[in-house]
């Protein structure tokens, strides 16, 4: 450490004079330039400068007493240096006893990799139920819809209102008939004067071809008035059966004119209801089909029928693969709107290889599970068979006791 103070310190000796020097002649602005007088006699060689100030060597007869002077008063700042930079190398030197060792790095130690176990159960054998559970409504079947077909007109008013029951020949709504009401009274009048006249021909012994004639009056009258009232009835919508009024029309208003053959009522048999179903699987009933069917937890018997010929229009349209569901064991008429479920097995399979369909896995066209062998995962394809909500039957590809790996 003593070596490489000493070393500095004269480094630091050679590189202070140097500055000052410089400081110096830059201070009191000598231009070294050889085209300046004051050094046309002589040349500034140098000079070395030492602790006492004294000057060695220097040329030029102009200069000798300026360096002197400056040199002097430079000295007392070189001194002042130089013990500042002494004193900073002995107190680095000191201080770097203070440090503390640096310890050795410990490699971290090193960890075995835990043995990888796979999850996995037996293949076993058991029961494959492939069934289908959903829910459908009860529908009212037959409906008939009920127009002003052959007459149009202001509409005078509607007196049903959806919900209502009704019995057949009850008056729905009619048209604004005033006209013809009138027609019909004349008519009447006409009727009744004709069936006196007749009488009073009778009572006065008229011959036969008088009595004829009037009663040809009478007959022309009646087929009028007849025709009146046909004309009058069809500007009143009656009920055609008993039943529910399930539709009403809001298209018109009172004293607007009502279109020929545009449904103004729709009357529901509620004598008759059947289930209705329409899910994804509908396509696998047939007629004559036995299903469970549960109203409100409570269990009945239900037959898959074909579809009634009298099936209201606004039913059938609805979807063309409805199952319909009658109920073999219920008392009465389920209410339309009610809520059905069901249940209908479509195949089984019993002490069959199976497994929990989760484990099942599928790529495209592929089926493939996963098993253990020699504590290996391996893939292998299989052939399924039916499905159940849970299982799905293995055809071909695992043996019982196979090892079915598990996530």
């Amino acid at each position: 450490m003593t070596t490489i103070i000493n070393s500095i310190l004269l480094h630091a000796d050679v590189f202070l004079q140097s500055l000052i020097v410089n400081l110096w002649i830059k201070t009191n602005r000598i231009d070294l330039k050889p085209n300046k007088n004051y050094i046309t006699e002589g040349i500034f060689l140098g000079f070395l400068y030492s602790s006492t100030g004294e000057v060695k060597k220097i040329r030029g007869r102009k200069h000798q007493l300026a360096l002197e002077n400056g040199l002097s008063s430079l000295s007392q700042l070189y001194k002042l240096i130089l013990v500042t930079v002494v004193s900073l190398l002995m107190l680095f030197s000191s201080g770097c006893s203070l440090f503390p060792e640096e310890e050795e790095v410990l490699a971290p130690p090193m960890k075995k990799p835990p043995e990888v176990e796979y999850q996995y159960i037996d293949v076993a054998r058991g029961d494959v139920i492939q069934e289908i559970t959903g829910y459908g409504y009860f529908y009212y079947i037959v409906k008939r819809d009920v127009a002003f077909e052959y007459r149009m007109g202001p509409l005078k008013g509607i007196y049903a209102k959806k919900g209502d029951l009704v019995k057949k020949g009850d008056l729905l709504a009619e048209l604004d008939m005033a006209d013809i009401e009138e027609k019909i009274e004349k008519q009447k009048l006409t009727l009744r004067k004709l069936e006196i006249d007749y009488t009073a021909a009778v009572t006065k012994n008229l011959d036969a071809l008088e009595l004829e004639k009037i009663l040809l009056d009478i007959e022309a009258a009646k087929i009028t008035l007849a025709d009146l009232e046909r004309d009058y009835n069809r500007g009143r919508l009656v009920a055609p059966i008993d039943g529910q009024v399930d539709y009403i029309s809001t298209r018109f208003k009172e004293r607007e004119n009502v279109e020929t053959g545009w449904t103004i009522v729709r009357i529901a048999d509620t004598s008759r209801t059947l289930l209705v179903y329409n899910g994804q699987s509908a396509s696998l009933f047939r007629p004559g089909d036995i299903i469970e069917v549960k109203i409100e937890n409570k269990p009945y018997t239900g037959e898959v029928i074909p579809p009634p010929e009298d099936l209201s229009e606004d039913l059938a349209s609805k979807n063309q693969s409805n199952v319909y569901i009658t109920l073999k064991d219920y008392d009465g008429v389920v209410p339309a709107g009610t809520t059905g479920t069901i249940r209908y097995e479509v195949a089984r399979r019993e002490n069959v290889i199976r497994i929990p369909k989760r484990y099942l896995r599928i790529y495209s066209t592929r089926k493939y599970v996963l098993v253990l062998e020699d504590g290996l995962k391996k893939e292998r394809d299989v052939v399924t068979g039916i499905e159940s909500a849970e299982f799905v039957e293995i055809i071909s590809g695992l043996n019982e006791g196979d090892k079915l790996y598990i996530d």
